[in-house]
């Protein structure tokens, strides 16, 4: 039995070996990771391992097994140089980033460039083309496309879904766990309530060494439908000093069930724009991260996540569940998060939550005499309840009393009336949560308003900001469009500013009327309420007319409320108008189309085009033009501020090497001309060339340097050499230039 056991252990070891050694390795260079599968790369998600090359090119990659070269790519961007090999095992190796082919791979790629005069090909080879061998080299590492210098190797299966290569052979030396940073927590609805509040918020992890584990220390309180993620990074050995990397799992347990799980295996480039739902698409936008959503998106179709389905994960605290979701009871529940890589090194985070309602203050009203005030306010869900009052603006407090009970909710209360002094009500709950409200003596007229929003997908945060105290509370109400009025209960934040959550009416595109009352005096803000739904799409628009956001059916992944506002206070003489903030700008979704309208008489059309400002830049998006009506339209993927702007400045050619007048001996010398271009960009392979001596050169562009770079194929015979250069930009702006260079 001893000696079959061995036996056994022997080919199991065998057999292991084997399968580690089923794929050579794809580079000659130390074996170090810059990137795993499944890194979100702003919108999609990352197909392949990225291996280091140490800032150099010129590193041999090959072929990690028997098969078929299928494809080969040059473009200036994306993948830059790729290779496409079929393996005999029926997956298929992708290389890319090349800085050069194989000869035998590059004899095919120079045919067709010189063929078609242009430097961008796409080539497919029969099997019996291009054949080749486990550890042959196909081409050499680079640059190109995209990136720094690296390889980015990609295995896909049969159909063409790129999977995870750290799972298939392709190792590395890994003995170093992911650290997670960051629990985010999201409201999913408008009475979701983290540490009484309506907003997202980030909850810093530290290391706890008796425990073993990542841990926020303190506890947190939340109500209503709540969505976790985790900002969390991995490391490899050789890089661990320089990359930082996604992990493989992650798993969410509450008192320890597991309720959510995603793996990182597999996925189809279908949805590989669905990396804005597998990521918390708020969170990045805020700039606070790139989180690990916890819990599972409606319209997110990644294979990641195995049975969990849309609406799994999410928290549904104090609140029943319906058919999907995890229920939490009022009181105190433990959160457990896991994560790992391919090799098996594995980190634990937990956090406390506690399921409670923070207490709100209703109607709080007064009657001021000459030594006393009266209050009659009513609280609901605090336990006890203090007066306090101030002499010094609110800098410090003083009780009036001492704490009561609220009992069945109402207080009436006479208390003496200080000079100078302003007072303020605090309520508690038996979990520390708060509310508060202020009131002063009232004074004659001057009282101003002003009313902020914040809007998110299915509701909105009004804030009144307010110049001074006021003698009572503070009403609101919310008119539907203009036949169904509700009163908005208010929270204040601080002593001059009041919040409150507008539900929108996902049933019905109408507009929402938010009325605020203090001292007599009211001020109304209009919450425009245009509905998008998955089923049906949807269109809104600026109240002016001049920008218009569809969405076509399925354009969507859940039903949202979209908002135009004219943002005057941007100026850029470039502009054709205003420019618009598109709101919220914090839901993803699959795509939607922009058109400005411009004046008829406009007499530069054919320059416009649709700008995206990014802090204090503008990027250019699109100049599609409608053949009937004055408009200019553009895709997008994320919502923003937008602008319609005119370019009428051509490129500028900056450098041109060899220099003018300069005298070489290099034959094929490497021609290299530095461009630059301030607003719409070069974006096509036929706006730029290099003719030498009236030939035109193959011209390879590189969009991150601003560099066109080009050598001729023959040798070039001593005498003097003229470079004729033509650069034009996407609004058809154009630069020539004239250069000549000796060759002795």
């Amino acid at each position: 039995m001893r000696y079959l056991l061995v036996l056994y252990l022997v080919l199991l070891y065998v057999s292991m070996a084997r399968a580690e050694e089923r794929y050579h390795w794809p580079m000659q260079a130390d074996r170090a990771l810059t990137s795993t599968f499944g890194e979100y790369r702003g919108g999609r998600l990352h197909a392949a391992i990225d291996l280091k090359t140490w800032g150099k090119e010129g590193f041999p990659v090959f072929a990690v097994a028997d098969g078929y070269v299928e494809r080969v790519r040059t473009s200036p961007w994306g993948y830059g140089r790729a290779v496409y090999v079929i393996l005999n095992d029926g997956h298929i190796g992708v290389w890319a980033h090349l800085s050069g082919f194989s000869e035998r791979i590059e004899s095919y790629v120079m045919a067709e460039q010189d063929r078609r005069s242009t430097y961008s090909v796409n080539l497919f080879f029969r099997p019996d083309q291009l054949p080749v061998k486990r550890g042959e080299v196909l081409g050499f590492s680079g640059s190109t496309g995209i990136g720094v210098p690296h390889l980015h190797f990609e295995l896909r299966d049969a159909n063409q879904r790129p999977i995870n290569p750290l799972l298939h052979g392709f190792d590395v030396a890994d003995s170093l766990s992911p650290t997670p940073v960051a629990v985010g927590m999201v409201p999913q609805d408008d009475q979701a309530r983290i540490d009484g509040v309506s907003a997202a918020k980030i909850f810093a992890l530290t290391w706890q060494e008796k425990q073993k584990r990542f841990v926020f220390p303190d506890t947190v309180v939340i109500w209503g439908r709540v969505g976790l993620a985790l900002d969390v990074f991995d490391r490899a050995d050789a890089s661990a000093l320089t990359n930082k990397m996604a992990p493989y799992r992650l798993s969410l347990q509450v008192d320890d069930r597991e309720v959510f799980a995603s793996t990182y295996d597999m996925f189809s480039y279908d949805v590989t724009q669905h990396g804005d739902l597998d990521r918390n698409f708020l969170l990045g936008q805020r700039g606070w991260g790139r989180f690990h959503n916890l819990f599972c998106e409606v319209g997110n179709r990644l294979p990641f996540y195995g049975s969990f389905r849309a609406g799994d994960g999410v928290l549904w605290a104090g609140s029943a569940v319906p058919d999907v979701g995890v229920g939490l009871s009022i009181g105190v529940h433990h959160l457990k998060i896991e994560t790992s890589d391919a090799k098996g090194n594995r980190s634990e985070a937990g956090m406390v939550v506690k399921v409670d309602r923070s207490p709100v203050v209703v109607d709080l009203k007064t009657q001021w005499l000459d030594q006393t005030v009266a209050v009659d306010v009513e609280i609901t869900d605090g336990q006890q309840a203090i007066f306090e009052h101030s002499t010094n603006g609110g800098k410090t407090w003083q009780p009036v009393e001492d704490w009561v009970s609220v009992g069945d909710g109402r207080l009436l209360r006479t208390l003496p009336r200080i000079n100078g002094a302003i007072y303020r009500l605090r309520a508690q709950n038996a979990y520390g949560l708060s509310a508060f409200c202020t009131f002063a003596p009232p004074e004659p007229g001057g009282l101003k308003m002003n009313w902020t929003t914040e809007f998110f997908p299915t509701f909105a945060v009004v804030r009144l900001i307010l110049n001074r105290i006021p003698d009572r509370g503070v009403l609101a109400t919310m008119r539907f469009g203009g036949h169904r009025t509700m009163v908005l209960p208010l929270r204040q934040v601080d002593l001059s500013t009041y919040e409150g959550i507008v539900p929108f009416d996902l049933s019905a595109s109408e507009d929402v009327v938010v009325t605020g009352m203090v001292d007599g005096v009211e001020q109304q803000v209009t919450l425009v309420q245009q509905v998008v739904t998955p089923k049906e799409g949807g269109v809104f628009g600026s109240r002016d007319g001049a920008v218009q956001v569809r969405f076509a059916e399925g354009g969507v992944y859940d039903t949202f409320v979209g908002r135009v506002e004219r943002d005057d206070g941007i100026r850029d003489v470039r502009m054709i108008g205003s420019a618009y903030e598109i709101m919220p700008q914090d839901v993803a979704f699959e795509k939607a189309t922009l058109a400005f309208v411009y004046p008829e008489s406009f007499a530069h059309s054919d320059k416009l085009g649709i700008y995206e400002r990014r802090g204090t830049r503008w990027i250019f998006v699109d100049k599609g033009k409608n053949p009937v009506k004055p408009v200019v339209t553009g895709e997008v993927k994320h919502l923003g501020v937008y602008a319609l702007m005119v370019d009428l400045t051509p490129p500028e050619i900056v450098q041109i090497v060899p220099k003018k007048g300069q005298t070489i001996s290099e034959r094929r010398p490497v021609v290299v001309v530095t461009v630059r271009d301030a607003m719409s960009g070069i974006w096509r392979e036929e706006d730029y060339e290099i003719f030498l001596n009236d030939v035109r050169l193959i011209v390879e562009y590189d969009p991150e340097e601003n560099r066109m770079i080009a050598q001729p194929r023959q040798a070039l015979s001593p005498d003097t050499h003229r470079l004729n250069i033509r650069v034009r930009d996407i609004c058809g702006n154009e630069v020539r230039q004239t250069s000549n260079f000796v060759v002795k």
